[in-house]
């Protein structure tokens, strides 16, 4: 990425590590591309980054919290050359995503926060002329995966995906780029 010198990057995978280490270390790869690249990074969480690690229900790390206490926010927004490029959570529901343990994707949904402040991004970008660009984690485009065996895996909540598509679609986001392909 340095020799063709961005102008910024957008990571759909998260950081580094997440809760699974949470510390400051496990960020290092976020942190070498923010220092090394010289482009801002925008980053959306995965499933690591903001889960819940729990044990006998009692909650023993909050990688949300974390998550805010390194980045802040779990979405952004910028402008750039005609466009409006918007990062959003795709672990918004239920307090965050619970820390996938069997190997199978954890389900995306988007909370009513985030969908209203999405909401809220894409009309103020198509007021003002921008093509609008969406970034997340889970990709919005299919709600179950099919495994070699047919055995399918739900990867997005249906109700909070056709509402996600819905708001895609009435305000023409031009593209979705997401992390689960």
């Amino acid at each position: 990425l340095g020799l063709i010198n961005p102008d910024f990057i957008v990571d759909v995978d998260g950081a580094a590590g997440g809760i699974i280490n949470a510390n400051r270390d496990s960020f290092m790869l976020y942190d070498m591309k923010e220092r090394f690249l010289d482009a801002p990074v925008f980053i959306v969480p995965n499933g690591f980054d903001v889960a819940r690690l729990t044990l006998g229900g009692a909650e023993l790390k909050d990688g949300g919290a974390f998550w805010n206490d390194i980045f802040g926010d779990k979405h952004f927004s910028f402008d750039y050359e005609g466009f409006r490029f918007i990062g959003i959570n795709s672990f918004g529901c239920g307090g965050g995503a619970p820390l996938l343990l069997s190997g199978r994707p954890t389900v995306g949904c988007i909370g009513d926060d985030e969908f209203r402040w999405l909401e809220g991004r894409f009309a103020d970008g198509v007021k003002e002329g921008l093509q609008l660009v969406l970034f997340l984690h889970h990709e919005p485009s299919a709600g179950v995966w099919t495994d070699n065996s047919g055995r399918g895996s739900i990867v997005f909540d249906g109700k909070s995906r056709r509402k996600l598509l819905g708001l895609c679609a009435k305000h023409g986001a031009q593209a979705v780029f997401s992390g689960y392909v």
